[in-house]
């Protein structure tokens, strides 16, 4: 083979990535509004006034600070595996 027909496993990796994120720019081409849309968004967030006394008591604090913690004795799975059926919801 010649050097110009030489393949490097990179070339062949970078490829892949860019066929499977190729569909998400599209995507974010799609609606030109998008930047604006989440602009918007932001400003309304920022205006809003703060609608009353919604702080949680120091016990519900605690139970979730808690459950926050228990969350990193889980190790991480491999992969996620479903139950039967694509539309079930619920996963293992």
């Amino acid at each position: 083979m010649s050097p110009q027909q030489t393949s490097h496993p990179l070339h062949a990796g970078l490829a892949a990535l860019l066929l499977l994120t190729a569909p998400a720019l599209w995507a974010a081409d799609a609606d030109p509004t998008m930047g604006e849309r989440t602009r918007a968004w932001i400003e309304l967030q920022k205006a809003q006034e703060p609608r009353g006394d919604e702080s949680i008591s120091g016990e519900q604090a605690t139970q979730i600070h808690q459950r926050h913690l228990r969350s990193f004795g889980r190790d991480i799975p491999e992969e996620l595996r479903r139950e039967s059926g694509a539309d079930s919801g619920n996963s293992q």
